[in-house]
């Protein structure tokens, strides 16, 4: 038996990956190997990149760019073929000959004991033709909303059932995403599904919470899934006579101008701030000062923002919407109907009322234990070896 240190290897496959262009794009992968190699696992990541038309590429094309990035080997291969993704079923099948190539080229001489995909667009299918040639062991563990908006054409869809009925285990984040992917694939073929969810950084923490003010905070992409529109309206109905209420909303998109707007028409610009794309680092900042936190999506795979702002003592203002449902309970917030302005300033109003019946460390470290990078690493070393094992 493998004992973790002692020339046990993984192979990671992110079905995207950051680059200096794109440093948001996929960096909760990147965030999670990292926290792997940090508890003891030997890993290096393969990326298989085919960029869409367009998009910036610092790589060469078709060979293998090999670098070190935090410590870790990265293998990565850019193939500028965008067209292939108006084709699904030759966008599949040159990927599986590439993967193949890859495999037989630069690592079948290098002893690899588990294969762990996350996402089964790219990264799943790959692992599973891999593991399908050479007999090692793979994982797949699954984190897109296209499953849950049922955004899947019918090769994904396909694809989709044939890696979660060809993996050892494929892991889904949520609860409400394992039920959607097993409805979207139905019958399985073997009890391989289970649910493990993200972990956060360890960057997040309670700061000083200011008694001067009482701030909420939201952490998310400007577009309409995210409701923030919804979620302005609502504070600004509880707290406009209140100038000691404030709020600051991370991120950034295409919806920043009506936001704008609407502050600006309601005379807002000095309680209601957007702060724009932050790093990841300037956002625990952000909720390390705020007192609580308010999603209000219309749907989420996990929900990373709650439990981020769990991490940082926030009482969570969240709707029902897949990923929040296993994250918030009343000990640590309150659930808002998304579609009710009215309601969720009533929510807003209720957490600014009885914040104090809150124990902002107790929640802090309730998070902690259940999302952090040793938690998370804990449960896949054991999968891990439960499958060398068997």
């Amino acid at each position: 038996m493998h004992r973790w240190g002692e020339n046990m290897k993984v192979l990671v496959l992110p079905s995207w990956y950051p680059t200096v262009d794109y440093p948001n794009n996929g960096s909760f992968f990147k965030e999670q190997t990292k926290a792997l190699q940090d508890s003891g696992v030997n890993v290096e990541i393969l990326v298989i990149d085919i960029p869409y038309r367009g998009t910036k590429n610092r790589f060469k094309y078709f060979k293998e760019n090999v670098y070190i990035e935090d410590g870790i080997k990265i293998h990565r291969y850019v193939f500028p073929v965008g067209i292939l993704h108006r084709f699904h079923r030759l966008y599949y099948l040159f990927l599986k000959i590439v993967a193949l190539r890859i495999y037989r080229k630069k690592f079948s001489e290098n002893k690899i004991d588990i294969l762990m995909a996350h996402s089964f667009f790219i990264g799943g299918f790959v692992a599973n033709t891999i593991g399908k040639y050479s007999g090692i062991k793979n994982i797949t563990v699954e984190h897109s909303s296209k499953i849950l908006l049922n955004k899947l054409n019918k090769v994904e869809k396909r694809i989709l059932s044939e890696v979660v009925n060809s993996s050892d285990k494929f892991v889904c984040v949520s609860n409400n995403l394992k039920e959607k992917v097993e409805s979207t694939i139905g019958k399985l073929k073997k009890d391989n599904v289970l649910v493990n969810p993200n972990m956060v950084r360890n960057i997040f923490y309670i700061g000083d919470k200011t008694k001067e003010a009482f701030i909420f905070s939201s952490v998310g992409n400007l577009i309409p899934l995210k409701n923030m529109d919804k979620l302005i309206k609502g504070f600004i109905l509880s707290f406009e006579q209140d100038d000691k209420v404030l709020l600051n909303i991370v991120g950034d998109g295409p919806e920043r101008k009506k936001l704008e707007h609407i502050i600006v028409e309601n005379n807002r610009e000095h309680q209601i701030k957007l702060l724009g794309s932050l790093s990841r680092r300037s956002v625990a900042d952000v909720l390390s000062k705020s007192h609580a936190m308010a999603l209000i999506s219309k749907i989420e795979t996990f929900g990373i923002s709650y439990v981020e702002a769990l991490m940082s003592g926030n009482i969570i203002i969240a709707s029902k919407n897949g990923g929040s449902d296993d994250i918030v309970n009343n000990s640590n917030g309150i659930f808002v109907d998304k579609n009710s302005i009215p309601s969720i300033a009533d929510g807003l109003r209720s957490i600014y009322k009885n914040y104090d019946n809150y124990n902002i460390e107790e929640i802090r470290n309730n998070a902690n234990k259940k999302y952090s990078e040793a938690t998370f690493s804990g449960y896949y070393k054991s999968l891990f070896q439960s499958l060398i094992s068997g």
